[in-house]
């Protein structure tokens, strides 16, 4: 699957990216601001973009690129955020999101969403 990393921690970012690779995954593009992100998921439309809330500096935070995402593809969106209080979830839904994933993720878990999503994709 083709995807999207944008997460404002770029230790973090690497990580998943690498854990993508490892697992054939293809990683399109990578962005820690908002409107960059935005930009990047139209031009690359990704399967699928793990997106944290947090976001650097320019105003656009996770859950307004969960609605852009959406709105200019037909990504599926993964929200990967270490809040998990109800509000929270309830905004990234409204906006969208196919799963909300709790911070630290681990390999496993992370492959199990990808692989019921890409079978969403496929049908």
């Amino acid at each position: 699957m083709r995807i999207a990393i944008i997460e404002d921690e770029s230790l973090v970012a690497m990580g998943i990216q690498g854990m993508l690779e490892e697992n054939k995954h293809e990683v399109v593009a990578m962005a820690t601001r908002g409107a960059t992100a935005a930009e990047l998921i139209l031009q690359h439309k990704p399967d699928v973009v793990l997106l944290d809330i947090n976001l650097k500096g320019d105003g656009l935070d996770g859950i307004d690129v969960c609605r852009l995402a959406i709105e200019m593809t037909k990504a599926k969106v993964v929200i990967i955020t270490a809040y998990s209080d109800p509000e929270t979830r309830q905004k990234a839904l409204a906006a969208g999101a196919d799963e909300i994933m709790i911070k630290p993720i681990n390999e496993n878990s992370l492959l199990s969403v990808l692989r019921s999503l890409e079978s969403e994709l496929r049908s």
